[in-house]
């Protein structure tokens, strides 16, 4: 599924942010802090492909096995899957 852009952008600034508790999401228009989770789960059904620069930082930086997927999406999973 094709997410907007200031999803997939509130879900990189997290990322680069080291990712704290909450993150800063825009909803129609206006701040929202969400919890790490919640935008976790959202990003999940993203289909989206991160730029390959980005997708490898973030599996170097949190030690993430290499999926055959480069997207939004499968990021959150290795992520979600690595908090249990």
């Amino acid at each position: 599924m094709h997410y907007s852009g200031h999803l997939r952008e509130a879900f990189c600034d997290w990322l680069d942010e080291d990712c704290p508790p909450a993150a800063s999401v825009e909803v129609n228009y206006k701040p929202q802090r969400w919890p790490s989770e919640q935008l976790l789960r959202k990003m999940l059904a993203c289909s989206d492909v991160m730029p390959r620069a980005d997708y490898e930082e973030v599996v170097g930086w949190f030690g993430l096995d290499r999926s055959r997927r480069q997207t939004y999406g499968s990021v959150a999973r290795a992520l979600l899957d690595q908090q249990r």
